[in-house]
């Protein structure tokens, strides 16, 4: 979904990187002698783009090093980089994904080397799944905290010309009026949209 301050679409005639040595393709070729019918089946996931999860090193050189590796490969290939950015402090409330940055300054400095390692050129990012979803959890004032951050990320990350979209859940999680409530304190003014369904398994059109 665009914000309003944005116009067209950074998707249109883009091509999407298919990894050849990813775990699905691994699996694809272990399975390909003994179990054809699953082999078939993984195929489906192995001959379709992802977007490359960066959860850590939770180190703003150890992340910069690989976000760079990552999308030189990438656009070695003529492809766009579509990466999801995903350390913010008390990530996942502390459950199954929990992790993150130790602090805000530490997700600062984590999100300028993620946006040192894009560098310069056409790139998408996915912002923080499930950050503002899961505000809740939050006291008060850690909730303003994370807005910030998130704000901050944005303007980082669309400085460099990326094209940046913050998450906002599933449509089963929030209505619609409180996560447009929460995108706009956390600058989706200032980025290209929002994305939906990033860490789950709705239905499109349940989605739109």
């Amino acid at each position: 979904m665009l914000s309003r301050t944005q116009t067209g679409n950074p998707f249109a005639g883009a091509r999407f990187y298919v990894d050849p040595g990813s775990a699905a393709a691994a699996a694809v070729g272990r399975l390909r002698g003994s179990l054809p019918a699953n082999a078939d089946a993984l195929s489906r996931i192995a001959n379709t783009s992802h977007a490359d999860w960066f959860v850590g090193p939770v180190t703003a050189g150890g992340v910069q090093s690989a976000v760079a590796g990552r999308v030189a490969r990438i656009r070695a290939t003529g492809t766009l980089p579509v990466l999801v950015a995903y350390a913010i402090p008390n990530r996942d409330c502390g459950g199954y994904s929990g992790g993150g940055a130790s602090s805000p300054a530490a997700y600062r400095s984590w999100i300028s080397g993620f946006a040192a390692g894009i560098g310069r050129g056409p790139a998408t990012v996915i912002l923080e799944p499930d950050a503002l979803s899961q505000l809740d959890c939050l006291p008060a004032a850690d909730r303003q905290t994370r807005y910030g951050l998130l704000s901050d990320a944005v303007d980082a990350l669309g400085g460099i010309g990326v094209s940046v979209y913050l998450d906002a859940g599933n449509a089963g999680w929030h209505d619609a009026a409180e996560m447009a409530t929460r995108l706009r304190a956390a600058g989706v003014d200032r980025a290209r949209g929002f994305a939906l369904n990033v860490s789950n398994f709705d239905e499109t059109a349940d989605e739109r």
